[in-house]
């Protein structure tokens, strides 16, 4: 089998007899774990936090799955907010089909249908105000919904990346309304914005198996001159799974309607937002495997205002390919602080 790449990604290939998974272009770096073009991850090796949960279903059978972890601020970051890349890997280790698969602390809303010995990868990069990374305990689900526990890397966000509890962006109807809509306005972080022209570091969440591979990126640019901010959201995909591929963003579609404006207060920013936010079912218009969008946001004077212009924010990304689906978390910068759970991924298939 032939590689084939796009401008993201590749596919699977194989070379004498072994499965090269695909991999995400962007996350290139010396350390592992913000790196993928390399073997997996493996037991004993430095920083590698290694797991072997077992789900047991009520009539006895017992399915058990190994899960991998590291995690690692990126060198090339030296200014907030930090570059954090966290790779997990995980693979199916019983002799039967897992149905669902869903792990919330590596961004796995679910994944369908893993066979006997299906690996799957799922690297990314997020943002931090600090350098941190740790070891904490993991739940996993499997099936309808049977429970694990595993320990797993996170990356440590900080007491200034994360709003305290209680604490929302815009005015408290503003916040009724997000709260009705199943959302909430507690964002990851909100940007301080910087005083020269900055390109943020990307967000990445990526997922990548020898069937699939699948890249959501986001990148924010400040231009603090011309009081004017653009992100850019791109996803791309290879399928080597039969099927037509749909992709779900109601975020991104969200934001990609006319409807949606930028413009004024960040109460009519949410409230633009919320206006479209149900019509948003429909799959994104894709190109040639990929999908590209970006937006305009105005932002106050460098070091003026109390009001950030720019958010990240987590929101899910669901792929479907014939019966069989998955849906990730992944972070996006916004001009919104409103945060979708995995409560918005498209339903998977019964």
């Amino acid at each position: 089998m032939s590689v084939y790449c796009s401008a993201v990604v590749c596919s699977a290939a194989t070379v004498l007899g072994i499965t090269i998974f695909p991999t995400l272009a962007l996350a290139q770096s010396p350390h592992r774990a913000c790196n993928t073009a390399d073997p997996p991850l493996a037991r004993g090796e430095t920083d590698v936090i290694p797991g072997d949960p077992k789900f047991v279903k009520s009539n006895g059978s017992v399915y058990e799955v190994s899960i991998f972890g590291l995690g690692k601020a990126n060198p090339d970051v030296k200014e907030k907010p930090y570059d954090i890349c966290l790779r997990y890997e995980f693979e199916n280790r019983s002799g039967e089909n897992i149905q669902e698969f869903r792990w919330r602390d590596a961004g796995v809303g679910h994944i369908q249908y893993l066979e006997p010995g299906m690996r799957f990868r799922i690297p990314g990069n997020i943002t931090s105000e600090v350098q941190t990374v740790t070891t904490s305990a993991t739940d996993l689900h499997a099936f309808e919904n049977i429970a694990a526990t595993s320990r797993t890397v996170f990356a440590v966000q900080g007491t200034a990346a994360k709003p305290a509890k209680g604490l929302r962006f815009g005015s408290m109807e503003s916040n009724q309304k997000v709260v009705a809509a199943g959302a909430a306005t507690e964002p990851v972080l909100a940007i301080a914005l910087p005083s020269e022209e900055r390109k943020f570091p990307p967000l990445i969440k990526g997922l990548e198996s020898s069937k699939i591979t699948i890249s959501i990126q986001s990148t924010a640019t400040v231009f603090p001159k011309d009081r004017f901010a653009q992100i850019v959201a791109e996803i791309t995909f290879v399928s080597q799974m039969e099927g037509a591929v749909n992709v779900y963003a109601p975020t991104l579609s969200t934001l990609a309607s006319a409807n949606f404006t930028s413009e004024g207060s960040l109460d009519d920013r949410i409230a633009a937002f919320l206006e479209f936010l149900p019509k948003s079912s429909e799959p994104l218009k894709m190109s040639d495997s990929a999908y590209k969008h970006s937006v305009g946001v105005r932002t106050p004077e460098a070091g003026g205002g109390d009001t950030p212009a720019l958010f990240v924010a987590e929101h899910p990304v669901t792929v479907t390919v014939g019966e069989w689906s998955a849906c990730l978390i992944a972070q996006t910068y916004s001009p919104v602080p409103v945060t979708l759970t995995d409560a918005h991924c498209r339903a998977p298939n019964p």
